[in-house]
């Protein structure tokens, strides 16, 4: 799966896309995307199928994420 964004950048996948229990619509297509983009997009505390869109992100998530795509190759 390619992702066209920003321009001409695309989104590579580089693992297989997690489908979160807890997240619809064009969202779905969206936390799919950035999962299989090295898991940019992770499960809440790491574990299951809860991505828990409607939670403020704690600093240590957010920090994981932005590393993750920072080392993505």
């Amino acid at each position: 799966m390619k992702s066209k964004v920003r321009g001409n950048a695309e989104l590579i996948e580089t693992e297989e896309p997690l489908v979160f229990s807890d997240v619809s619509g064009y969202d779905k297509v969206l936390t799919m995307q950035m999962s299989a983009y090295c898991r940019v997009a992770s499960p809440l505390n790491e574990r299951g199928n809860r991505f828990a869109p409607d939670r403020s992100a704690s600093r240590d998530y957010t920090a994981a994420a932005i590393v993750r795509g920072l080392k993505c190759e």
